[in-house]
């Protein structure tokens, strides 16, 4: 389906990135993919329910320490 689509993606663009020698080359891509994923939902929930200024802090935040776990 449509989530399948996007998790395939996006794991396509990370190898790509593992590649270009921009990630680590231990990275799983389709463990980022889903770790990415989870920062997006948990961004949508919270930008419904609670603060969206906060929300998106958090996950900017979240996805600059998920970069940094992965970078060379």
């Amino acid at each position: 389906a449509l989530m399948d689509q996007w998790r395939i993606g996006t794991a396509h663009a990370i190898s790509l990135a593992i590649d270009a020698r921009e990630l680590r080359a231990d990275t799983d891509a389709r463990q980022f993919a889903f770790e990415i994923h989870g920062i997006a939902l948990i961004l949508h929930q919270d930008t419904r329910l609670l603060d969206p200024k906060q929300a998106r802090t958090h996950a900017e935040r979240a996805f600059e320490r998920l970069i940094a776990a992965y970078s060379r």
